[in-house]
């Protein structure tokens, strides 16, 4: 997938006029050397899933989407716990022709719930690009173990003991989750699966030694 001319497709449909700076940013940013999962991998994903959901026909804003796309994971340290919120306040680098209030408001949103700790707000754009985010969670058993390994690479400043007692946390947190995926689409799609997948992870987690 070919992520900058997408990027330039979609300067041009929103009026970015410095989008070659801020395309820049991405490349520097996503393919930081920590970044085996959170980088361009990620964002490949993201834009199929999307371009899934234009097939669907489903009805969401689809430029805030691809935007928030580029933009959520702009600024992702380990340890991090405003990176959310960091790679919101990046949004306004971004210069337009004509500022568009309620379209950035939409992707700051979607950027700063992307933290997955709050109840998402109402709005089904938002609740669409969480599930996106999360869809690899439930995605088949080849691409959730690729995504496991990953993580431990990425996370692999950290001892097999923290990162043991870490992963398995968020991944009981998830699973007792009454439920993963914040719409109906998506719930249907890849929840059982995303039991399946965090299960079995937790199986494995347990017989490291």
């Amino acid at each position: 997938m070919n992520l900058k001319k997408r990027w330039f497709e979609l300067c041009q449909e929103l009026g970015i006029l410095n989008g070659l700076e801020i395309f820049s940013l991405i490349e520097e940013k996503y393919t930081e050397p920590h970044r085996d999962y959170h980088g361009y991998f990620h964002l490949t994903n993201l834009f199929r899933l999307l371009d899934e959901l234009k097939k669907r026909g489903v009805r969401v804003n689809y430029l805030a989407i691809a935007l928030a796309i580029f933009m959520h994971d702009i600024v992702h340290n380990i340890p991090g716990e405003d990176n959310e919120e960091q790679s919101a306040e990046a949004l306004k680098m971004i210069r337009f022709k004509k500022l568009d209030e309620k379209l950035l408001a939409l992707v700051r949103s979607m950027i700063l719930f992307s933290k997955h700790t709050l109840p998402p707000p109402k709005n089904y754009t938002v609740r669409i690009f969480l599930d996106m985010d999360f869809w690899i969670l439930g995605s088949s058993r080849y691409m959730y173990s690729k995504h496991s390994k990953k993580i431990r690479k990425e996370y692999g400043m950290y001892s097999d003991a923290d990162f043991l007692a870490g992963r398995t946390n968020f991944l009981n947190v998830t699973l007792e989750k009454k439920r993963m995926f914040h719409t109906g689409l998506f719930y249907k799609l890849y929840e059982k699966q995303a039991q399946k997948n965090i299960s079995a992870e937790l199986k494995r987690l347990k017989t490291w030694n």
